[in-house]
Order: C-alpha cells, then structure tokens, then sequence
C-alpha cells in the first residue's frame, strides 16, 4: 500500500482524509478528450510558450524554427 500512496501523509495534513484510490482511479478514467482539450487550450497559448532544453546536440537554429512553427 506505501507504493500506492506516497502522498498520503501530505493528502492526510493538508486534506484532513486519504482519498481511497478507488475513488482517484473512477476521476481518471471520468477525463474526457474534450477536458483535456479544453485545459490544453487553456494553458497553450500562441506568443505565451517557453521551451527548455537540456542535453548534448541541441541547435538553436532547429529550436528557433521548431518553435516558430509551433506559434502559428
């Protein structure tokens, strides 16, 4: 069960109660296409977006474009 719930300290001080992870999965599996395209749309913006990348090999020029094309 401490597998399942590495939070439930956190849930327990800061909720007063453990969500039961039946409960958590029913609001999963509840998450429509529409949700999560409404949220999407919501928090991506077009002039709003930031990119961070870590790791060897990165070209500006193919980040530049990338995000470029991702604006429009």
């Amino acid at each position: 069960m401490t597998y399942l719930y590495p939070w439930a300290g956190e849930l327990l001080l800061t909720m007063g109660e453990i969500e039961p992870i039946e409960s958590v999965v029913e609001k999963l599996q509840a998450i429509t296409a529409d949700d999560i395209l409404r949220v999407a749309r919501r928090i991506v913006q077009a002039g709003k977006l930031v990119l961070a990348v870590v790791g060897p090999d990165v070209e500006s020029e193919e980040l530049a474009e990338l995000l470029a094309t991702t604006a429009n």
